[in-house]
Order: structure tokens, then C-alpha cells, then sequence
């Protein structure tokens, strides 16, 4: 071994993040294909830190999800939709959008048969309203609440 030489534990490769709610942010999403058993199919994939929701200071961890594109009413890809639009207030998805969005979702690792690891897969998403949205909600909130206040007599 030469001395500066790295070296790499089989440890290494373990999830640093553990399967329960976990804290995510939105690294990268983009449009994809992969090749699966049953052909080609359409993805969207994800790049995301994630961090177990337990700690502040808890390991953080980037993972890809591939979410199959599929039309089906209440199928992952549809639940995830209607989370994207309920936390990002949007009625069109875009991938490129998602970037720098966070939020909460319930991590498991799925080890399908005939393979000798597990692939990360979230469920139950939360997206979290961007920072600017909340931000000029609460300043009309304050603007609405102040002009409701000018108006109303406070002799008692």
C-alpha cells in the first residue's frame, strides 16, 4: 500500500440512512428511459439528499428513485403528482422544477427477486411550499390582517 492510498470499506456501501419518514431535497430530476424486462419504459428520475427526520444533525444521503411514468389513477407515479402540485402549486409537471424543492416522504428499500441489493424507494411525499411562495403568502396575510386592523374601532 502506498501512503496516500485510499482505502474503501465494505461499509461503505451501507445505507446511512435508515428505512421510516425521512427529510429529502430535490438535487436533480430529469426525464429518462431505462431498459426493464417488459422493454422500454419511460422514467423520471431523482436525485435526492436524504436525511432521517430523528436528528438535525442525523447522516445525509444521495439516492436515485426512478419513478415509471404511467397514466394510472392512484398508481405511485399519479400520487406522487398530486403531491408535487398540492406543495409546489402547480397543475403541470416538469422535472427541471423540482430542483431545490424539499419535503418529507416514508423511505423503504425494495429487493426485488433475482437481485442481490435493495433499490431506495419513497412513498407517502410532502412537498414543502418554496421558500419565495411562502414568503409573499405571509406578506399579503400580514398586508390583509393590517388593513383589516385600520379599519375596525378600537374604542372600547
Amino acid at each position: 500500500m502506498t501512503k496516500h492510498e485510499k482505502i474503501i470499506n465494505i461499509n461503505d456501501f451501507d445505507p446511512k440512512v435508515t428505512e421510516g419518514q425521512v427529510k429529502f431535497l430535490m438535487l436533480d430530476a430529469k426525464y429518462d428511459e431505462l431498459e426493464t424486462k417488459k422493454g422500454v419504459r419511460e422514467i423520471v428520475q431523482l436525485k435526492l439528499e436524504l436525511q432521517n427526520t430523528g436528528g438535525v444533525n442525523g447522516p445525509k444521503e444521495e439516492v436515485m428513485i426512478n419513478l415509471f411514468i404511467d397514466y394510472f389513477e392512484g398508481g405511485q407515479f399519479h400520487r406522487f403528482l398530486l403531491a408535487v402540485a398540492k406543495g409546489a402549486g402547480i397543475t403541470a409537471f416538469q422535472p427541471s422544477k423540482l430542483v431545490g424543492l424539499k419535503g418529507q416522504a416514508k423511505l423503504s428499500y425494495n429487493k426485488p427477486e433475482g437481485y442481490d441489493f435493495a433499490f431506495p424507494r419513497l412513498n407517502d411525499w410532502v412537498f414543502y411550499q418554496r421558500n419565495d411562495k411562502v414568503a409573499k403568502s405571509l406578506a399579503n396575510y400580514q398586508t390583509e390582517n393590517e388593513s383589516d386592523v385600520k379599519g375596525e374601532d378600537t374604542n372600547f
